[in-house]
């Protein structure tokens, strides 16, 4: 079988850095997983209900990403298999594949979808637009860490971005100081895209329902993210130092219970929607709420921020140009179930 598609190649150091278009070709192996999943009656149909994919082990989700590359060739066609692997956090538990994007070098790992409870609980006290109200998603892409400056200036050097925008320098420290207008310039050239703020709650969450990903309790956060420096003054946060008084090295913290590290924390994280009101209707499979905004919606606190700026279900509205010091990205790849 032929493989079709356009590619821009740019020479980088020590690599060949694919920017733009994707083969059509189904990788190696794919279509054989693909029938010895249907073979051992694991449907791929699991991949859209993560209670049952919570269930599964490693052989089993090795199969389903074999599966998954049959059914999106496209959207896996710059994507390297990596390992099963389990993930543990917040008393939730899963075995998830993992993935290498060969033109950035971030590791992403493949998300079952379902349903869930998107906002913030009435016990939780939470801002008056974070109206609980259940939402159902298809599976996803995400990164596991915060986009890296070294994955960044892989990008932005070939479409004219400033290759080195962050106030603190470092290859594996987050990327910041990024408008949403440039990162989604370096989206598209990647062929990713920022989450949809359902999507960036249902990855956080992972399952869970707590205030964080990790429990209710702020000093939790202590193994799990870079929180509320040593400048800050809040009680739970004494006899506390983490070593790090600003932006730290992407996964220096443990991870939740999909694999992802500095959900909470370390630096906000543009989201695809603009920030709207939970009554709007969202579009199908993702989650986007489409609609006027002045201002644009980003997700989990950063190193600066207070339990309450770190929770879950925390929204905050910036202006689409605004570009700070503690303000970066971690980018995701849809998998259209119904062909959208």
């Amino acid at each position: 079988m032929s493989c079709i598609g356009l590619f821009v190649v740019v020479r980088g150091i020590g690599a060949l850095i694919l920017l733009a278009g994707a083969s059509v070709c189904p990788p190696i192996g794919a279509a054989q997983g693909a029938q010895k999943a249907a073979k051992s009656g694991l449907g791929i149909e699991v991949l859209r209900d993560r209670e049952a994919y919570s269930k599964l082990g490693p052989k089993q989700v090795e199969r389903l990403a074999q599966a998954a590359m049959s059914r999106w060739p496209g959207e896996f066609a710059d994507m390297s298999f990596l390992e099963a692997q389990r993930f543990n956090g917040g008393g939730k538990s899963h075995c998830l594949s993992t993935w290498r994007h060969e033109p950035t070098g971030l590791e992403f790992v493949l998300v079952p979808g379902g349903s869930f409870m998107m906002g913030s609980a009435e016990a939780e006290l939470g801002d008056a637009d974070e109206a609980h109200h259940a939402l159902t998603l298809d599976p996803f892409l995400v990164a596991r860490t915060e986009c890296t400056q070294r994955a960044w200036t892989r990008v932005a050097e070939a479409i004219e971005l400033d290759a080195s925008p962050s106030c603190q320098r470092g290859d594996d420290l987050p990327v910041e100081q990024v408008s949403s207008k440039d990162v989604d310039a370096w989206c598209e050239a990647a062929g990713l895209a920022l989450p949809t703020e359902a999507q960036w709650e249902y990855a956080c969450r992972a399952g869970t329902t707590t205030r964080f990903a990790i429990g209710d309790n702020p000093r939790q956060l202590r193994r799990f993210a870079n929180v509320a420096d040593k400048s800050t003054d809040f009680e739970w946060r004494k006899n506390w130092d983490d070593g790090f008084p600003n932006t730290a090295p992407v996964a220096s913290f443990l991870s939740t219970a999909f694999g992802l590290h500095d959900v909470h924390g370390n630096v906000w994280e543009w989201c695809r929607d603009p920030y709207l009101s939970y009554d709007l209707p969202v579009s199908s499979g993702t989650g986007e709420r489409v609609g006027s905004s002045p201002q644009r919606v980003a997700r989990g606190g950063c190193y600066r921020s207070g339990d309450t700026d770190v929770r879950c279900a925390f929204r905050y509205g910036l202006a689409p140009d605004y570009a700070f010091c503690y303000l970066g990205f971690r980018p995701v790849r849809d998998l259209p179930w119904d062909g959208r």
